[in-house]
């Protein structure tokens, strides 16, 4: 037996980190200017913000206790002051992250290879968490022709199609959805909540950037929280951008699930430090109400106008709430033909220029083209992200008019063996075609240029053929 062999599962989750990984690569100003990640997932606009609350914190001009019992008052009266919702605090875990506490809900309702539902587009850190429980996710697939929009009646089909090859214990619902940065209205969630309890589904709602998208369904439909089978997360750290500090919180009425969870998850729980910051931050309403939240839909609307334009200039839309830190950009008018390859050349394209993005073959969507774009992030990142497309999509849009597209196969096909080789062979073929493009050889050495230097061989050459017709 060989002991360095991995398991199945996790030579799958290698993989799937891999593929996704690529598209989080940094970008840089200057070898010694060191910017934030592009596709770092949260919202980072009010970074000066943060940490000018946090440095002060730090400097003892302001005290906070360890205490979870006060991190707790304080985390209530967050929602109740933000969102008009009182939680009970015994309803409430808190752990390190959403992701943990993905996996702990779906090992808690799920046995090995039983599925729960989700949309795809598809975020593959959601995919992986779940992954981590031996459960399995049956993805529903959405499309652009709907604006990617979910609705009952897709989750009914998908239902049935799932029933027939296992057992389906729940559904995973995301809003803002990410990649797509889709926003559903409380009315929707709330019909997707009704389903799931019509068939005894357990539906997972991850409500992520509630308070920069100054929107939950907390607000208008908490009260669907009393039912065992619901159970609402949230990211507080990446809704504030406080890199670093993960505070993923668990809400749900189901008393048996939350003690499953909270003992699966205890070597996950927050530090003394983290407890203190939370509480630090809860417990100033003043300044979220006043400073951060206002400032943070501010800046992220401001963004997202930013953005939009800059992309129109090439002919690129794109999908997003305002408040939501990422945004779905089209770029399939700049691929020509809607396939893997060329999405494909198309990102290889902008990591040569720059700007690593993720695809829709990342999140396993099944329509080619779109890009995710995380715009959460200081306004002198976005314009040298958005120069840097630009520079892509030209680049892009030059080779796609000289080369065939099963020339761009043939490369790529060579890129996927060796990328030093690739990009040898890329610029060698690239080369060459323009030589014989831009090259006047053809009309130079005519085939009656031919005959009138070779009359003797094209004598020849001429009976043969009329002895053979």
């Amino acid at each position: 037996m060989n002991l360095s062999t991995l398991s199945i599962r996790a030579n799958s989750l290698l993989k799937s980190s891999d593929v996704f990984q690529r598209g989080n690569a940094t970008i840089k100003l200057q070898e010694t200017i060191h910017l934030d990640e592009i596709e770092i997932v949260e919202n980072a606009r009010c970074s000066d913000i943060i940490k000018a609350k946090i440095f002060k914190w730090i400097s003892n001009e302001e005290e906070a206790s360890g205490d979870s019992s006060r991190m707790q008052r304080a985390l209530v009266d967050f929602f109740l002051k933000n969102f008009q919702f009182e939680f009970r605090r015994n309803n409430l875990v808190v752990a390190l992250c959403e992701s943990v506490l993905i996996t702990g809900i779906s090992c808690c309702i799920c046995n090995p290879q039983e599925k729960l539902l989700a949309f795809s587009p598809l975020d593959p850190n959601i995919e992986n968490a779940i992954a981590m429980s031996g459960a399995t996710v049956h993805r529903v697939e959405l499309f652009s022709k709907d604006g990617f929009a979910a609705s009952v009646a897709m989750l009914e089909e998908a239902f049935k199609e799932a029933n027939q090859s296992g057992v389906v214990r729940g559904v995973v619902f995301c809003n803002p959805v990410n990649p797509t940065g889709k926003m559903y209205s409380a009315e929707e969630i709330r019909s997707v909540i009704q389903w799931c309890i019509k068939h005894s589904l357990h539906i997972i709602i991850n409500d992520l950037f509630m308070l920069t998208a100054r929107e939950s369904f907390l607000r208008h439909s908490g009260s669907l929280l009393n039912s065992p089978l619901v159970h609402w997360i949230y990211d507080l750290g990446k809704d504030f951008g406080v890199s670093g500090v993960r505070c993923g919180l668990l809400y749900s009425s189901n008393e048996r699930l939350l003690q499953a969870v909270q003992a699966l998850l205890q070597p996950f729980r927050l530090s003394a430090l983290d407890q203190r910051l939370v509480t630090h931050i809860c417990e100033d309403q003043d300044w979220i109400q006043s400073t951060f939240a206002p400032e943070s839909q501010r800046l992220l609307a401001a963004n997202l106008v930013t953005v939009r334009a800059q992309l129109s200039e090439i002919g690129v839309e794109v999908m997003g709430a305002v408040g939501c830190p990422f945004v779905w950009a089209d770029f399939r008018k700049v691929l020509g033909s809607h396939t893997e390859s060329a999405e494909t050349r198309l990102r290889q394209m902008m990591s040569t220029c720059g700007v690593d993005l993720c695809s829709s073959q990342q999140f396993g969507g099944k329509e080619c083209g779109w890009f995710r774009i995380a715009i959460g992030h200081p306004m002198e990142i976005l314009i040298v992200a958005m120069q840097r497309i630009h520079q892509a999509v030209e680049a892009f849009v030059q080779q796609r008019e000289e080369m065939s597209d099963n020339d761009a196969n043939l490369l790529l096909a060579a890129g996927s063996e060796s990328a030093s080789a690739s990009s040898s062979l890329d610029s060698l073929m690239h080369q060459l075609y323009k030589q014989i493009k831009t090259s006047t050889w053809l009309q130079e050495n005519s085939a009656d240029k031919w005959e009138e230097e070779n009359p003797d061989l094209a004598f020849d050459y001429r009976a043969r053929i009329d002895k053979h017709n």
